[in-house]
């Protein structure tokens, strides 16, 4: 057994110090400071020094012992460790790898007989951007005031009202405000409210108002620009060039997106093939991209840009979650899709009254949450 310095040893104790060096003390004795003396018996009255490495070994093995020991009554128990919590916000809705939008412009009527069946057929969502004081919306005018709003997947954007332009700032209000209200009251809902807005193409006499005037316009109506027109026919003429588009979307991982005047008729007109193209395309991949609607898309990027999700509290069966982010909650309402890692096969995820049973694959749950600061808690479930 080894000894602190200065401990009192017995009589006639045989101490060997250094190799074959052997001295007998009696009682009362001091040994010298060697510090490769070591005690062999114990004799009576000795004082001897330590080998400081070889303490620090043997206090290296005891506590290697007792660790083990410690593991091992775990195991005994069934104790479980508390799971790492990895959590991330997708960069699209339901994790997708990349976000395209089908936008279609100008109310015309190939849109009602070309473009819808489509769209519902796929289950696409497709933004059309209106003008009701043109004559073309008359053509179908129930179908655009009574069954396009109650149809899933159809989304209408400003286009303002005439589409002849706006030589004034007066005029632009008032194109610009009688479309916007002619929207929300087709599509009531909470407001104000995000609506996306394209602006009309038209010779540059016949639009004089600047962009700070247009600027202050959109802020006034809650619309939000749509991004710079690249569209079927002028940049995308074949089906190659659409299938090309899609491709660019998955590679880069960032929104696309087509804008359409007439399919299969009217002007600027995609030919039938060339639009079908598109959808096949899209279709081969939509597990990989979120088909959406322009606000839907900028809701989206605009919350995540400024999101944070906090771990509030992790237990064996429990998790539990905090995301918030600086947009404004009145019109950026837009739920982000969160990527938990969980030692699970499902869970129950509860945030204030929504509750949803989520299933998880390859250790990871996906579910939607809304960033406005309510926790949000995943329990483990029965498998």
């Amino acid at each position: 057994m080894w000894l602190n310095r200065g401990t009192i040893v017995p009589k006639f104790s045989h101490i060997f110090c250094g190799e074959g060096e052997r001295a007998e003390k009696g009682a009362g004795a001091m040994i010298r400071d060697d510090p490769r003396c070591f005690e062999r018996e114990r004799g009576g009255g000795a004082l001897i020094s330590i080998d400081p490495e070889r303490r620090t070994r043997q206090f290296v093995d005891r506590m290697s012992i007792t660790v083990a020991l410690f593991l091992l009554s775990l195991a005994a128990t069934g104790a479980t460790a508390t799971p790492s919590v990895q959590t991330r916000i997708a960069r699209w809705s339901d994790d997708k790898q990349a976000a395209f939008l089908l936008m279609f412009d100008d109310s015309m009527p190939s849109h009602v007989r070309n473009v819808v069946p489509e769209l519902k057929k796929r289950g696409f969502v497709g933004t059309f951007y209106v003008n009701p004081g043109k004559g073309e919306w008359g053509v179908f005018r129930e179908k655009w005031e009574k069954e396009f709003p109650v149809t899933a997947g159809i989304v209408y954007g400003n286009h303002t009202w005439t589409h002849k332009g706006a030589r004034s700032i007066e005029q632009a209000d008032e194109e610009i405000r009688q479309c916007n209200e002619m929207i929300l009251r087709l599509f009531p809902g909470p407001q104000p409210r995000l609506i996306s807005y394209g602006q009309p193409g038209v010779k540059k006499e016949d639009w004089t108002i600047s962009k700070d005037q247009l600027a202050e316009l959109l802020q006034k109506y809650h619309l939000i620009e749509r991004p710079p027109f690249k569209g079927a026919v002028i940049h995308y003429k074949t089906a190659e060039d659409m299938r090309r588009v899609v491709d660019k979307a998955l590679a880069s991982g960032g929104l696309e997106y087509v804008v359409f005047h007439g399919v299969g008729g009217e002007w600027i007109s995609a030919p039938l093939d060339v639009f079908h193209a598109l959808l096949d395309a899209l279709e081969a991949h939509r597990d990989r991209i979120w088909i959406t609607d322009h606000i839907s898309a900028h809701k989206y990027q605009t919350e995540r840009d400024s999101a944070e999700v906090k771990t509030l509290a992790v237990a064996d069966r429990q998790i539990r979650l905090v995301l918030t982010c600086r947009a404004d909650p009145k019109l950026y309402d837009l739920p982000l899709t969160l990527v938990v890692s969980v030692p699970w096969k499902q869970c129950r995820v509860t945030q204030g009254a929504a509750r949803a049973t989520v299933a998880v694959a390859d250790g990871l749950a996906r579910f939607p949450a809304l960033p406005n600061g309510v926790p949000i808690t995943l329990d483990a479930l029965a498998e």
